[in-house]
């Protein structure tokens, strides 16, 4: 049966883990929720939808839906079986896979079910993956490697105590962690890398226990973490220009300094002070304290720039992407992986790494792609991503063994489609979601990644020292507008 039921004990009272702990113990351990925090109630643009302890359906705002509805939590409780076409060739399916998995010798496969992606972050800062002070610093220089260990690999999972998996997820690239000392963190989700470059790496800050606490203390207001750190790294550099000196001039805020980056998070949360101004995002903070241009506020259309840098060699595509999307700025929505998907094997479901690293070499080595083949690569990344979406799939798994998406999806459903017939699907999905955005007067043309993103403004050091990404850029759009 269907209810609405009225949540004054939860709305402003408890945080988005509480409320999923409530209505658990009130609707049954059997229940499922999902619920907003006060970044939510809040209506903050940045917000989010907690579920299962603090895990977010973070980016674009999907909190401030609830919260503006006054809408705190929805809790189901499943009682049908899902149909599958052929239940054994499905099991078959993703029993070779999770074999794969757990024989894999990827360097990558290996790292996720050891440490998650915060086994990565040391490596993303030296190759140039993390943005550094704003998008403005150099690793090297700014955060060497002995500062990017510090919030890296075992220095995070030592205080993990078990794995974690998402719902009928056979990977576990998570884990719970406990930290003795702080209440706050007896039993908290790992920080994973895009938190820990974004609370680290971005703002030179290398105190990993500071990282924990802000992850906590944002999981359970519903706040895209994301987000806020690219706000906070913004917020950092309009400080070292003096924006905040006539509204607010007690405030400082030094690089690396973790207390006030802390006391800055506790205030985008409690919507205080200069908080209240940053808990819209950056775009909207920049707009009303740097009315002058004098920083880079790092979003594209309002959307925080994640913490991959697309002027790393070989993050064009990922750059190209920032700008094209239907939901531009955001680093899942493009698949490079995607010719994994294409292989499809009646009766070789899972490529062995060999297979696989050979496949591979072949795609990455070869660097001068014609303008036709470049679209067609920039198409089939974009749109496989909305296979991945429709399934209900997850990205990280298509970072090892070959995943067997046109099987399962044949064998659940009974259709007997190809890679290309599901990469048609995936055009029309893209199409429409284009078409949404236009419908709704965006000028998706003129949506545009700032300059400092593209290397318009050239570091003169470290990894991405004068970038050519930007001499490519718009011809690759173009490329990909073609082929779409």
């Amino acid at each position: 049966h269907k209810q609405i039921l009225p949540a004054e004990d939860l709305w402003a009272r408890k945080d988005a883990v509480e409320t999923e702990d409530f209505l658990i113990k009130k609707h049954g351990k059997e229940s499922k929720v999902i619920c907003i925090g006060s970044a939510g109630e809040n209506c903050s643009l940045i917000s989010g939808v907690v579920n299962d302890g603090g895990r977010l359906a973070a980016r674009s705002g999907l909190g401030a839906l609830f919260g503006v509805k006054q809408l705190k939590a929805i809790c189901l409780n499943g009682s049908q079986k899902v149909y599958e076409h052929n239940k054994a060739e499905v099991r078959k399916a993703t029993a070779e896979l999770v074999n794969a998995l757990n024989n894999s010798k990827d360097t990558f496969c290996t790292t996720m079910k050891w440490s998650g992606t915060a086994g990565t972050t040391d490596d993303s800062v030296s190759t140039g993956d993390s943005p550094i002070k704003n998008w403005a610093g150099v690793a090297l220089d700014d955060f060497p490697q002995d500062k990017a260990s510090k919030i890296s690999g075992y220095s995070v999972t030592k205080y993990q105590e078990k794995e974690y998996y998402c719902a009928d997820c056979t990977f576990g690239c998570g884990g719970i962690c406990s930290v003795k000392h702080n209440p706050l963190l007896k039993k908290t989700h790992r920080p994973e890398y895009e938190i820990l470059a974004g609370f680290g790496a971005l703002v030179l800050n290398d105190d990993v226990l500071s990282i924990f606490e802000i992850n906590e203390k944002l999981n359970r207001a519903g706040f895209d973490a994301i987000s806020v750190a690219t706000t906070v790294g913004w917020a950092f550099e309009a400080y070292e220009k003096g924006l905040f000196k006539a509204k607010f001039p007690n405030i400082k805020l030094k690089w690396g300094d973790s207390k006030a980056l802390i006391e800055l998070v506790d205030d985008i949360i409690a919507n205080n002070n200069l908080g209240s101004y940053l808990k819209d995002g950056v775009k909207k903070a920049a707009e009303f304290f740097d009315k002058e241009g004098k920083t880079a506020p790092m979003h594209v259309h309002g959307q925080e720039l994640p913490m991959h840098d697309s002027r790393k060699d070989g993050s064009l595509g990922l750059g190209v992407g920032y700008e094209v999307e239907p939901t531009p700025g955001r680093h899942t929505s493009t698949n490079a992986q995607w010719e994994q998907m294409s292989d499809t094997h009646s009766s070789d479901a899972v490529l062995n790494d060999n297979k696989l690293n050979i496949k591979f070499q072949k795609r990455y080595v070869h660097t001068d792609m014609s303008h036709e083949e470049q679209g067609q690569d920039l198409m089939a990344a974009s749109c496989t991503e909305d296979i991945i979406n429709g399934a209900g799939l997850c990205n990280f798994s298509f970072m090892g063994p070959y995943v067997p998406v046109v099987s399962w999806l044949n064998n659940v459903t009974g259709w007997n489609k190809s890679f290309e017939d599901y990469l048609e699907i995936g055009k029309r999905i893209k199409t429409v979601r284009h078409s949404f955005n236009i419908r709704e007067g965006i000028d998706v043309a003129n949506i545009k990644a700032p300059n400092r993103a593209k290397g318009d403004n050239t570091l003169k050091d470290g990894p991405n020292a004068y970038s050519a990404n930007v001499l490519k850029w718009d011809d690759a759009k173009a490329d990909y507008y073609i082929s779409m």
